[in-house]
């Protein structure tokens, strides 16, 4: 590793790089704060570096530090150099000893240039002004012209009133109210030494960016950086609903906003621990606007900032404060994001990184009137139609279990992102309450009265098959109990919610093999690898694990097959022994495998799935499995809307709109 110090004027002109120099030192990013980059500098002393006004290492002047890593691939030695920061020299601090002569400085980014400044002409910003366009005024009434991102303003994000800033006002104060206004701003001093300005842009589950590294030390490979990984939980202070009262105008108005977290799959979600309210006075705030900004920015921080991890690792030089990494977690192997607060270089050769991040929830994307149609003919196929009862009856008539109709299951509807999951269940073990997601991204094709729920994305994607499919999910956590539930592997459950609609279509939809055996010993190795719950979840994953449990079907006997779910209840080996559990006549769970593996490679089902004229979907009810009718099910009669009669068999439904 080498680092390289380039010193600059306040023009930019590089005055001297100093290389070979540099020891003990170390630079931090941190999000949290307006001073974005900070750190120290420790170099050995020749004469020419010793602070005075002829130095170059002289207050006024830039330091900009690179990190350069020998890349051993080339010959000769080539660096990949990494830009750490651009600082101002902030202190200085020079030691003088027999042997060696050192000079160790403080770095600070730009931002603390203002630190004691104060506004030296009057400041006036009209109402009504966006407020990138107000930053970027005051910015250039300070004399800045660098400027790199700054994002675009909202069409509601403006000044609200007039901005009036006399002499003597205090410069960060300033920076600070303008950026506050809408709370989910964030402004600070990027690499290069340019003025940003940007948005929080983690309120959107789609918005979110790729992670820029996964921390996996279940992995051995060279990818795996991790030194150390620690959590802190501090759950004392989480709330799921702010609402926040503005300041009363001269006509009697006060503006007010509420937010409230529903996103399923945030654990503190009001459906998951119940409402956890704050009531907030703000009389700087005086638009609704500012009221819903700071409302969504505290329930943002509170329901993500309760949760942190510290991670040391070998240096990342590239991460940056704001940047999303992902953990795989050492010991439940779930996979996580988390958004990085802080993370402090040690850039000694043998130096580490520590970053410090908080865990990433979302709040629920609320829909819009223009897909108020798309709701009601939701709901109308769920309270007539029985989208629901009629995929919990068919679990019943396949799988012996219902519902307890005790707990409460709450329908919501969200627009998310086209193409994604269509929909969701997520259950709670705190209440036993369980939240049905439905995103209306991807129906808003469908139409009131439309017996299936066709919304044009093919009959695999019937309303009425993926909400079925979701209710072996809710079912089967009303039936074992969530918390117990959680711990069936997830090929499994997803398998028994495929089996129930039929695997056919998507089985039909995996291309790009260059023949059948081909594409039935890729499924065969998919269904192995499953078995030892090495889940990644494409569609490849939802066949396997349907052809798995088509399997456990043809292997069972009638009887078994019958009390198949009354027996994983009563089981206590549904972690170390799950097969087993399933396959009682096994000795082992390596056996159950293999007799589940035999099954599967010698079985039909691979002749019905290749047979272009067999119009059965191949689900339980069907003439393959069940024959519950005595005839074919296929894609438009999997479910017969007109047996429905209730719009849930074994919940209490409550439908959110």
């Amino acid at each position: 590793m080498s680092v390289t110090v380039q010193v600059l004027n306040k023009s930019g002109q590089v005055l001297d790089t100093i290389t070979g120099k540099c020891s003990e030192s170390s630079i931090k990013v941190d999000a949290t704060s307006l001073y974005r980059r900070t750190g120290s500098l420790t170099l050995s002393l020749d004469p020419e570096l010793v602070p005075n006004p002829d130095s170059i290492l002289w207050f006024g002047n830039r330091i900009r530090v690179y990190v350069g890593l020998e890349d051993l691939r080339h010959i000769p030695t080539e660096y990949v150099n990494f830009l750490m920061g651009t600082f101002y020299i902030q202190d200085g601090d020079v030691n003088y000893t027999a042997s060696s002569n050192s000079l160790t400085i403080g770095l600070s980014d730009k931002m603390s240039e203002f630190t004691e400044q104060k506004l030296e002409e009057k400041l006036e910003i009209p109402a009504g002004t966006p407020i990138d366009i107000a930053i970027v005024k005051l910015m250039e009434l300070l004399g800045e012209t660098d400027f790199g991102f700054i994002e675009p303003s909202a069409e509601l994000e403006v000044v609200p009133y007039k901005i009036q800033k006399v002499p003597g006002d205090k410069i960060l104060d300033i920076i600070t109210d303008i950026r506050d206004m809408y709370m989910d701003h964030y402004c600070y001093y990027n690499k290069k030494g340019q003025f940003e300005f940007r948005k929080v842009s983690v309120q959107k589950k789609d918005e979110v960016a790729v992670p820029k590294w996964t921390f996996d030390e279940s992995k051995n490979t060279p990818n795996d950086l991790t030194v150390s990984f620690q959590e802190k939980y501090d759950l004392s202070k989480i709330n799921n609903q702010i609402h926040v009262f503005g300041n009363t105008n001269s006509f009697g108005f006060t503006p007010d906003a509420k937010v409230t977290i529903t996103d399923a799959k945030s654990p503190f979600n009001v459906d998951a621990i119940g409402k956890r309210g704050d009531v907030l006075v703000e009389t700087t705030l005086s638009t609704i606007e500012q009221c819903l900004a700071k409302a969504k920015y505290e329930l943002w921080k509170r329901s993500n900032f309760q949760e942190q991890c510290t991670i040391e690792s070998v240096p990342l030089f590239f991460l940056e404060g704001t940047d999303i990494i992902e953990v795989v977690h050492p010991l439940t192997k779930a996979r996580t994001k988390y958004i990085i607060d802080t993370v402090e270089f040690n850039l000694a050769t043998q130096g580490t990184c520590s970053i410090s991040a908080h865990k990433l929830y979302w709040v629920g994307v609320e829909y819009g009137e223009e897909v108020k149609p798309v709701v009601d003919a939701i709901v109308q196929g769920i309270k007539n139609m029985g989208w629901i009862s009629l995929g919990e009856q068919r679990i019943k008539d396949s799988y012996g279990i219902s519902g307890s109709g005790e707990n409460e299951l709450i329908v919501r509807f969200v627009k998310d992102k086209l193409g994604g999951a269509q929909a969701s269940t997520t259950g709670y073990d705190t209440t036993g309450t369980q939240v049905l997601e439905i995103d209306l991204a991807d129906y808003e094709k469908v139409v009131s009265g439309e017996a299936n729920g066709d919304a044009g994305r093919g009959s695999g994607d019937f309303l009425d098959r993926v909400l079925a499919h979701e209710m072996f999910h809710a079912v089967l956590n009303d039936y074992l109990s969530v918390t117990v539930a959680k711990y069936i592997p997830r090929w499994f459950n997803e398998g028994f919610a495929e089996l129930l609609i039929g695997g056919r279509e998507r089985y039909e939809s995996l291309n790009g093999y260059a023949s059948f055996a081909e594409k039935k010993r890729s499924l065969i190795a998919r269904a192995d690898a499953l078995l030892d719950n090495d889940w990644v979840g494409d569609s490849t994953d939802y066949t396997a694990s349907f052809l798995l449990c088509a399997a456990i079907y043809k292997t069972l006997s009638t009887a078994e097959w019958q009390h198949l779910f009354q027996h994983l209840k009563l089981s206590t080996g549904l972690t170390v022994n799950f097969v087993n559990s399933v396959i009682e006549s096994a000795t082992s769970n390596e056996q159950a495998k293999s007799i589940i593996m035999n099954t599967l490679d010698t079985s039909d089902i691979w002749a019905r799935l290749e047979d272009k004229t067999d119009v059965d979907v191949l689900s339980v009810g069907g003439d393959y499995f069940l024959n519950l009718f005595g005839r074919k099910l296929d894609k438009d009669n999997v479910f017969n809307e007109s047996d429905a009669h209730i719009d849930s068999l074994g919940f209490k439904l409550k439908i959110i709109m």
